[in-house]
């Protein structure tokens, strides 16, 4: 489980790491979402049956609803759920199995994986950009999260990837 919720943790402070998160804050962020994880998901995780409990492992940010683990460790870092709400994209969904963590943002995203068992994080890296015209979920998320930070950052990687 420790590879799975890092892998969800690292993604979430790479998304903050765009914006003007002061690091004290955001490292905070990162450990008690860790913590907050962790806790959730002790009694449903089953690397046997990676699908039983599944739902209850997924993430979502659907408009104005927020996972209330975020919020969660929102709170205890003294990040409200209106200032969650700026610093991650308007639809997100993150699901957190045994052995792999994928995410898609936006309801009709391409779907990315995160982790995929093998203990090597898929990274968000400058270089992977292609130059097709047809960009993957991970490729529009780059694009969007490389452009400059403006109010509307969260919300342009939603439309982007929809």
């Amino acid at each position: 489980m420790l590879s799975e919720v890092n892998s969800v943790v690292n993604f979430i402070s790479k998304l903050f790491s765009h914006r003007n998160v002061e690091l004290e804050t955001m490292e905070s962020f990162k450990e008690v979402l860790r913590e907050t994880l962790f806790t959730h998901y002790e009694d449903h995780w089953f690397p046997d049956k990676p699908f039983k409990g599944s739902a209850y492992r997924c993430l979502r940010i659907v408009g104005m609803q927020i996972d209330p683990l975020f919020t969660r460790a929102g709170a205890m870092v003294g990040l409200s759920k209106s200032e969650l709400l700026e610093l991650l994209p308007r639809e997100l969904t993150i699901w957190v199995d045994p052995k792999e963590v994928s995410y898609r943002i936006g309801e009709e995203g391409s779907i990315g994986v995160l982790f995929d068992g093998t203990n090597n994080f898929v990274t968000i890296e400058q270089d992977s950009l292609c130059t097709s015209k047809i960009k993957s979920c991970k490729e529009q998320l780059i694009q969007c999260l490389q452009s400059p930070a403006s109010h509307s950052n969260s919300e342009a990687i939603a439309a982007v990837a929809s």
